[in-house]
């Protein structure tokens, strides 16, 4: 890491009323060790920094230090070189003498006092967090006001504690990264994995393939999507880009999507695909989820760009890890295509899996030749996995559990705990406070191999920063605890007291977050209105049952569980015929633009066999009609054209009886 300067620390402290009633400060994520001490200290405007010059490491972060003090309420504080290790009043020392050895690079120890304030570190990422500890005690307390004596000993049980923002699907500007990055760090996560590339766009410069992004990283103009949910990135943002994080200890792990999610690049050069095809960039949402085109593993020329563009990511980008993604590549084009099979035969491959394998080991090797490791999603086991390989493992944790046991080291990202894209009734803050990066099958041996885990943020739906922030929190600060905080200092309890504290905070920041959670577990019984029997031709997404699509209450809602296809229905069976002077429906969820039924009719029957269409349903997923009195039994909705990958949300069916 490079030493921070001035500007490197973000304002992240706000002198407000954020103190707790318990002894404990409200720090998040908790400390491993924590010891309150009789007495107090004091910390005035004018608080000096103190920095013993024989620690490098503490120099280099102590402008940070008193940036957070004067956040914290501190307006005078400064800095000063001091030759030795002793604390005075009212100051704060930054010292590496007496650090105990088993710190690491990100522990710290931090005893406050009346005799002051000493920070001891081994590395500066140590110190970093331990001003981010020290502002946390700090916010809320005025200058010179007594706070409560404390002695705390921290480091992160986990090496990788990180969180995936997905650009390709929506582009970000690189000032919402910027502040992304400040509250990672805020909460002492280290990794930030970007989603560079896929289906829907190519989002970095390549300047050896210029097309990628001329040609790649714009929707068609067709779907008249927004102008600031396309771009790239160039390489001079992704330079300031890596040199912001790097001065908030904050490692960028970049992602090429490879062989599969790659239709933007097949875009820019549609030779690489085993058709030569033509294709086109689309939302999400207009088209397949999985694309069945991807790289031709028997074209040299695939692996030429594709080695092309690694080099130069690699060159912009000094993280140890280099993610190719490898998940969900549909094989179907390989069996067909004389390359690919030609390829097989010399290679002696016995599957299309042994040829994804091939695919994954030869790029991973050329990734070890530049010095770095190669990442990726769980399915790059399938066919064998190359030594040195790591796995990040997203569907469930059979993946992570099997390269651990293989040797290989392991990033844990579940779809139970860690897919943040996912609502909150799906994934709860407590949910994700719950997660325990090390699953039980693995010995401690094997254990060991879990470098941590991640929450993955993918921006299909949520395609606003305001959207994508509540998304993330608060259930980020449960996963920094979570990779943080030793388990037997974990109590959801404690962590909700503290999470109030923290959420004030956020408030003050104007950082959006979810404010109500809660799924079908908590929803009210689902009773209709009239007595009535709902049923849809689809299934049902986990419990989220038809019966919550008629139940008087718009908050609730059945949600099916497969993209909506032509002549899908939900029906409303009346246990008698009624006279309904409007029937009205409500689709999709609220304020995001997924999970409606953008093509579809509402329709009743008097008999509950003939149905005739009444309203069609509008761009906003709602349809309603004045029925005038008619003896109704029945009134569904159905689909008129399939609708790629969306799936179906019924909030309510509305009935108004005469």
């Amino acid at each position: 890491m490079i030493a921070a300067s001035r500007s490197a620390w973000p304002l992240l402290l706000v002198a407000c009323a954020l103190r707790a009633a318990a002894s404990e400060p409200p720090i998040v994520p908790r400390p491993a060790l924590l010891e309150p001490r009789a007495g107090s200290f004091r910390l005035g405007a004018d608080v000096r920094v103190l920095v013993d010059r024989g620690s490098a490491a503490a120099r280099g972060e102590a402008e940070g230090v008193a940036q957070t003090l004067r956040a914290a309420g501190r307006p005078r504080a400064s800095v000063r070189l001091v030759g030795g290790g002793s604390a005075r009043p009212g100051s704060v020392l930054l010292t590496s003498r007496g650090a105990l050895a088993d710190l690491g690079s990100e522990g710290y120890s931090l005893v406050a006092g009346p005799g002051g304030v000493v920070i001891r570190a081994r590395g500066a990422a140590g110190f970093f967090y331990a001003g981010q500890t020290l502002g946390q005690m700090l916010e809320g307390a005025p200058a010179q006001s007594a706070l409560q004596s404390v002695r705390i000993v921290d480091r992160p049980s986990f090496g990788w504690r990180g969180l995936m923002v997905d650009c390709s699907r929506t582009f970000w500007r690189r000032a919402y990264l910027e502040r992304t990055i400040d509250r990672l760090a805020c909460y002492k996560m280290n990794v930030l994995h970007l989603h560079l590339t896929d289906d829907q766009g190519w989002r970095v410069e390549i300047k050896s393939h210029p097309r990628l992004t001329r040609a790649g990283a714009r929707f068609a103009e067709r779907f008249h999507e927004p102008a600031e949910r396309q771009g790239y990135y160039t390489q001079d943002d992704i330079r300031a880009l890596v040199r912001y994080a790097e001065r908030r200890h904050v490692t960028l792990v970049p992602e090429l999507e490879m062989p599969g999610h790659c239709n933007a690049a097949l875009v820019a050069y549609p030779d690489l695909s085993c058709t030569g095809g033509k294709y086109e960039v689309y939302p999400y949402f207009t088209g397949p989820g999985i694309q069945t085109d991807v790289f031709c593993p028997g074209n040299d020329r695939a692996f030429a760009v594709m080695e092309d563009a690694l080099d130069e990511v690699i060159r912009l980008f000094p993280s140890k890890f280099i993610h190719i993604g490898g998940d969900e590549c549909p094989k179907d084009r390989w069996k067909a295509c004389l390359r690919c099979q030609a390829r097989m035969r010399t290679e002696g491959l016995k599957s299309e899996e042994e040829l994804q394998s091939y695919f994954v080991r030869r790029i991973g090797r050329f990734i070890a030749s530049r010095g770095r490791r190669m990442i990726g999603w769980d399915e790059i086991l399938e066919g064998g996995l190359a030594p040195g390989a790591a796995v990040m493992s997203w569907r469930g944790v059979a993946g992570g559990v099997a390269a651990a046991r293989m040797g290989h080291t392991v990033v844990m990202s579940p779809t139970s705990h860690c897919y943040f894209d996912y609502g909150y009734d799906a994934i709860s803050t407590r949910t994700a406070y719950a997660y325990e990066p090390v699953p039980k099958e693995l010995t401690p041996a094997q254990g060991r191999l879990v470098l941590g885990a991640q929450a993955n943020m993918w921006t299909h739906i949520a395609r606003t920063e305001p959207e994508v922030d509540r998304q993330l929190y608060p259930r980020l600060l449960a996963l920094a605890e979570a990779t943080w905080t030793p388990r037997a200092r974990k109590a959801w309890p404690d962590f909700s007291r503290r999470l109030a504290v923290q959420k004030r905070r956020l408030t003050a920041l104007r950082v959006p977050y979810q404010t109500v959670e809660g799924g079908p577990s908590e929803w009210p019984a689902a009773k209709p209105p009239l007595p009535a029997a709902v049923s849809s031709s689809s299934g049902v997404w986990t419990t989220y049952t038809p019966a919550f699509a008629f139940d008087g209450n718009l908050a609730t809602y059945y949600w099916n569980d497969r993209p909506i296809r032509t002549g899908d229905t939900v029906t409303v069976t009346l246990q008698q015929p009624t006279r309904l002077r409007l029937a009205e429906v409500h689709t999709g969820r609220p304020g995001v633009e997924i999970a409606r039924m953008h093509h579809g009719v509402l329709e009743v029957s008097e008999d509950g066999q003939t149905f005739d269409t009444v309203a069609t349903i509008a761009d906003d997923g709602v349809a309603r009609a004045a029925l005038q009195g008619r003896p109704i039994r029945a009134v569904r909705i159905r689909a008129t054209a399939d609708q790629g990958t969306n799936w179906l949300m019924v909030r309510d069916f509305v009935l108004k009886a005469e």
